[in-house]
């Protein structure tokens, strides 16, 4: 009896401690939702956007493949900053579905991260850049990978542009570059 006491006893200490530990590891992670949101809203309504990013102008549209939240909602204020038509998907193999949906006569660019689920930054570039349909669509890597080694082997795919995740001024750039 005082066994079966004691381990229901540290049963529901046990308890105790996992729900106190519940709710302050969602507290926390709460805390920091709200702070990714307000620097995200701050940041990019007062200082990420530079406020010489131009319009640009055409009627095809950009196609973006990133499996972050926080990077796809930067990219979704780039594209509406620059006044261009875009779709972002979370996911590589659902960039490659929609490249042959479209066709590559109505995309104006790519734009894909290196690291996603279902396919890669690398499958999706080798896609677009193997494939005598497609080769023409311009392709930026927008990853947070930048050391020299994963740029060098994005340009032997063949590339047409490199720029560090959320290094909005540097897409701006090569997004001009691309576009006319």
């Amino acid at each position: 009896g005082l066994q079966k006491m004691a381990a229901n006893a540290s049963n529901v200490a046990t308890r105790h401690i996992l729900r106190s530990s519940l709710y302050l590891t969602l507290r926390a992670c709460e805390n920091i939702s709200l702070r990714v949101a307000d620097m995200l809203e701050f940041s990019l309504t007062n200082n990420a956007l530079n406020p010489s990013i131009g319009k640009f102008n055409t009627n095809k549209v950009v196609l973006a493949a990133e499996d972050s939240g926080v990077a796809r909602e930067i990219l979704k204020k780039f594209f509406e900053k620059a006044n261009l038509k875009y779709e972002i998907l979370k996911e590589g193999q659902s960039l490659m579905n929609r490249i042959e949906e479209l066709g590559a006569s109505k995309i104006a660019m790519v734009i894909t991260d290196i690291e996603m689920p279902e396919a890669d930054g690398y499958q999706v570039a080798n896609f677009i850049k193997g494939n005598n349909a497609y080769k023409d669509i311009p392709v930026i890597v927008n990853s947070s990978m930048t050391t020299e080694a994963v740029q060098h082997k994005m340009r032997e795919i063949g590339v047409d542009g490199f720029v560090g995740k959320t290094d909005i001024d540097s897409l701006y750039k090569v997004t001009k570059s691309l576009i006319a």
